[in-house]
């Protein structure tokens, strides 16, 4: 009998978590490497705002996708939300990414069963907040 995933009890598969990064990547490149050989949970697209940031050659070197966004369409557009629910994802992670997220994200329309996306803010208590989230 398969385990079925405590965060998503409908699935056996790695819940897929973005992570929203803006410079060097250190925390996404934490977050890839700590999640890597987990079943519980995966990083499964990196989101950033900078072309050329740092975290885009780390998602690379980690076979991890990236989507390079833009200000005008985050804010006023569709915030992303159909290509992340495209690629299956579940929690957003804010690392060091500082954009507020667009209500688009989080609000009833993203929240739909099946397609609800929870955001995480990464602070410095980063081990913390993981033990919680994924024990």
């Amino acid at each position: 009998m398969e385990k079925t995933n405590p965060i998503h009890p409908a699935s056996t598969q790695p819940v897929k978590i973005a992570v929203f990064a803006s410079g060097t990547g250190t925390n996404a490149a934490k977050l890839i490497d700590y999640f890597k050989t987990s079943p519980v949970a995966r990083v499964a697209l990196v989101v950033c705002n900078k072309p050329g940031a740092g975290v885009l050659a780390l998602a690379e070197k980690a076979g991890v996708p990236t989507l390079l966004i833009e200000k005008e369409s985050f804010f006023r557009g569709d915030a992303y939300l159909p290509q992340l629910k495209e690629a299956g994802i579940r929690f957003l992670v804010l690392a060091g990414f500082l954009w507020k997220v667009p209500q688009a994200l989080i609000g009833r329309q993203a929240l739909t069963v099946g397609a609800g996306i929870a955001v995480v803010l990464l602070q410095a208590t980063m081990n913390t907040l993981l033990l919680v989230l994924f024990a």
